[in-house]
């Protein structure tokens, strides 16, 4: 890597590159930035996904008029045949929906647990997997928009040390580079 990411000089030319591309984030300002939507709000920033991931997620999976429920996870499910090992192309079916519900932990922490818990089965998916998979999506028909707050004064490289080289640390220095940006405009 050319630049050490968590170096004051790397910070200080990702912030410009950043303010030229975004401007400022003003209040109640959305800027889309790396797949997620940015909004200021007050003395907070919410971060949410992009405008129709979960929409797009929901119909992917056939869930677009499915019943909502009140919690991301469940402990029973009913299927027909829960031990039954998915086939082929349901268990690649299965590693998508993971995937893309590991995309949204970072943001979405009231998913973080369920989330983990299907990723330990990705060898091998059971139908059982599936339908647990299909109760946390049917989750967002109600809880879609439930953004992550950052609170004025938070600060992502105090409070967590970071390793800059991994995406999620990355997208962190974006929001601490935000944060500096707002304050600064304060």
């Amino acid at each position: 890597s050319l630049c050490d990411w968590s170096s004051d000089v790397c910070s200080s030319d990702l912030e410009r590159v950043l303010l030229k591309y975004t401007g400022s984030l003003t209040e109640g300002a959305t800027i889309p930035f790396l797949g997620r939507r940015l909004r200021r709000q007050g003395d907070t920033i919410n971060i949410l996904p992009s405008e129709n991931y979960i929409d797009d997620v929901l119909e992917e999976y056939g869930l677009k008029n499915a019943n909502p429920v009140v919690t991301p996870g469940t402990t029973q499910v009913s299927v027909d045949d829960p031990v039954s090992a998915l086939s082929p192309a349901e268990a690649s079916n299965y590693l998508r929906g993971v995937g893309k519900m590991m995309w949204l932990t970072p943001i979405r922490g009231d998913i973080y647990y369920v989330a983990k818990e299907l990723a330990r089965n990705l060898q091998h998916p059971t139908n059982e997997d599936m339908g647990r998979l299909k109760h946390l999506l049917r989750y967002f028909k109600e809880q879609r928009t439930k953004p992550r707050q950052l609170p004025r004064g938070y600060n992502y490289q105090r409070d967590h040390q970071p390793n800059f080289k991994s995406m999620s640390t990355q997208i962190g220095l974006i929001v601490v580079l935000l944060e500096r940006a707002r304050v600064d405009a304060l």
